[in-house]
């Protein structure tokens, strides 16, 4: 899979299409992501491509990125989460 690739700018963009086409099957690499992706730039496209993708898990996993450890993912994650915040998530199961 591409999110795996050793080309930060390949992950990027490969985040970016998921995110476009709303792939819920993303969901599990995105969280690993999340959660050990050392690059801002990768983990900045993946909450961005939460945002389009409409399932539960994708507001959750935005509020685990809240918590990251890096100050430049946690304020954008609490920013994108506001935004996550409408009535297009809140009607989600």
């Amino acid at each position: 899979m591409s999110l795996k690739h050793s080309v930060p700018e390949y992950r990027i963009t490969a985040a970016h299409v998921l995110g476009e086409r709303g792939s819920v099957a993303a969901l599990p690499e995105f969280t690993r992501i999340i959660e050990t992706e050392d690059d801002f730039y990768v983990v900045k496209e993946v909450l961005y491509a939460l945002l389009n993708i409409k399932d539960p898990m994708s507001v959750k996993l935005m509020k685990t990125a809240t918590q990251h450890p890096s100050t430049l993912v946690s304020a954008l994650a609490q920013k994108l989460l506001a935004k996550m915040e409408t009535a297009a998530f809140k009607q989600l199961p």
